[in-house]
């Protein structure tokens, strides 16, 4: 009885271990290197465009990049491991205080960006890989 305990439990840890290790390789490799980046940021109370010098490989990072230099207040729900990356939560005072209920959440849309064009929508900010010359438009609103 023992010895199947331990077969199982083996199983399961190599199951878990090859699941993790395919996310890893699964997710999009950023691009190395100095990038021009551009947030727009449409929203009646912010209403903001950042033109951001950054070697960040990641939206994500260049998000934690402008919170960390103040440049906006960057809220984030879940974490970087979850299956999708971080929620985009708010930006500056506009934030979703419900991410499953909305009514309204932080969207992006980039006409610029590779893997968005290609995809017909952008990754979550912790799987959208940036590219020099990149614009990213942000909106909160209601999705239908």
């Amino acid at each position: 009885m023992n010895k199947q305990w331990i077969k199982l439990v083996s199983v399961l840890v190599l199951g878990i271990a090859l699941f993790l290790g395919t996310q890893y390789l699964l997710r999009p490799q950023g691009i190395e290197g100095d990038k021009n980046i551009t947030i727009i940021i449409e929203d009646d109370t912010i209403g903001q465009t950042l033109n951001v010098n950054t070697n960040a490989l990641t939206l994500g990072e260049l998000f934690e990049e402008l919170h960390q230099t103040q440049k906006l207040t960057i809220t984030f729900s879940g974490s970087k491991t979850d299956p999708f990356g971080r929620g985009l939560q708010g930006i500056n005072t506009v934030i979703t205080e419900n991410m499953s209920a909305g009514p309204k959440w932080w969207g992006w849309t980039s006409e610029n960006n590779t893997k968005c064009v290609q995809d017909g929508y952008c990754l979550g900010v912790d799987y959208q890989t940036l590219e020099d010359g990149n614009i990213f438009v942000f909106s909160f609103k209601g999705f239908e």
